[in-house]
């Protein structure tokens, strides 16, 4: 009887281990599983992870190429607008170089001309205070205003040859800016000046010869 009470004891031992033994061979299954699973699912995470971060790379990296390529259309559109711009500038240059040469020939003949009409009247001059004097006529006021007169024509002449010169030498200047325009002018307004200048001298000759003629009028009426 104790005998097989001890080996009913072994039994049952035996029994409660093999279901320990399959209870934690189940356990361990269910925990390697669930492991698997999981690592699955982090695995599937990192490479979603990773496919995220290599879209969002691409992304901005579109981004940045997009950005670079505005830039390099605006340095193209900045290049032909400036481009243009020059070329622009060269052919207004050009044109404003060709316009003032022919407007400045026209000014520079037409100071010829002033200056012959103005020869031409104090030679009158000349001629009418002999005639005058011829009569006995005291006319060395007006005399001496001619002379001044025909002095201030004659700077008038070299001032108009002088910058025809000059305004030829600025003109021949390439590029022609507007400091060879300024030039130009200035040479004209001296040419201009001078001429004014001999003008009034000729009026102040005509003036004189006037009030001595009625001086002596005047006094030769008196006299009478």
């Amino acid at each position: 009887m104790k005998h097989n009470n001890k080996t009913l004891h072994i039994l049952l031992t035996i029994a409660i281990l093999c279901s320990l033994a399959g209870t934690a061979g189940a356990v361990m299954a269910q925990t390697e599983a669930e492991i698997r699973a999981e690592s699955t699912t982090t695995l599937d995470l990192k490479r979603k992870n990773a496919s995220t971060t290599l879209e969002k790379k691409a992304e901005v990296r579109a981004k940045i190429d997009a950005k670079q390529d505005i830039r390099e259309e605006k340095k193209e559109a900045r290049i032909a607008s400036t481009t243009l711009i020059r070329e622009n500038n060269k052919e207004r240059r050009q044109d404003l170089k060709a316009r003032v040469g022919v407007h400045i020939r026209k000014i520079n003949k037409n100071h010829a001309e002033v200056i012959v009409r103005l020869q031409k009247i104090s030679a009158r001059i000349e001629s009418r205070i002999n005639k005058l004097e011829g009569k006995g006529r005291n006319l060395d006021t007006a005399e001496a205003l001619l002379a001044t007169a025909n002095i201030k024509i004659d700077a008038a002449e070299t001032a108009r040859v002088a910058a025809a010169a000059n305004i030829t030498a600025a003109l021949a200047v390439s590029p022609f800016t507007a400091v060879e325009a300024q030039k130009i002018k200035n040479e004209v307004r001296e040419t201009e000046k001078r001429i004014r200048e001999a003008h009034r001298a000729l009026i102040d000759t005509l003036r004189a010869i006037k009030s001595s003629v009625k001086v002596e009028a005047t006094a030769t009426t008196t006299a009478n």
